[in-house]
């Protein structure tokens, strides 16, 4: 999980906080940045999703498995993020309470199947896919019904001033990460994890 939490930087980038400080300044325009941070953010994960799951077939083979669903669930784990700071920006904090307590009392429900039917730690890690999906499922119907609808859209311009905005917040994020993880990602190196 640190290593694909380092990873991840690659397909966050600081726009999750740049996207909840423009639609705080302009929420009439939050659809707009909305589909913009989605059409940028989709293409910055499948760069991290393959760059990861080679790294560890390379390194670390006997991790694939476990990195590779690992990945599945944090890429709904970020999308999610993107919904989450639409919400906080537009002062609908309960929605994202919501979509937080709900599927976290369904995980709760899925561990639980799991453990009684005597499952391994690929059935946990599924169990996190299933309610982050879930999760990433409420939170586009809650923005698509009371929000607004989103599409894909591309715009090469729009998306370097992004990159060129969030870069401040990704390089403070990356600092705090790499001070937080970078003993697990060291120790893992260093001494299997089993």
């Amino acid at each position: 999980a640190s290593l694909a939490g380092l990873f991840v930087m690659i397909s966050e980038l600081g726009i999750n906080s740049y996207l909840t400080r423009e639609i705080a300044r302009g929420p009439e325009k939050a659809l707009d940045f909305m589909s913009e941070v989605v059409s940028l953010r989709v293409p910055l994960f499948a760069v991290y999703f393959i760059l990861l799951n080679v790294f560890t077939y390379l390194v670390k083979y006997d991790l694939f498995q476990i990195v590779f669903l690992s990945s599945i669930y944090i890429f709904f784990d970020q999308l999610y993020q993107c919904f989450g700071a639409l919400f906080l920006a537009m002062k609908r904090v309960s929605y994202n309470v919501f979509t937080g307590v709900s599927t976290r009392i369904l995980l709760v429900g899925f561990i639980l199947i799991v453990v009684a039917t005597k499952g391994t730690l690929t059935s946990v890690v599924t169990c996190y896919i299933l309610a982050n999906f879930v999760m990433v499922l409420i939170a586009f119907v809650l923005m698509w019904r009371k929000i607004g609808k989103i599409g894909l859209v591309w715009n090469p311009d729009s998306a370097k001033t992004i990159l060129k905005a969030s870069f401040p917040f990704f390089v403070l994020g990356l600092l705090s990460l790499i001070h937080f993880k970078i003993d697990s990602i060291m120790i893992g190196f260093l001494k299997p994890y089993s």
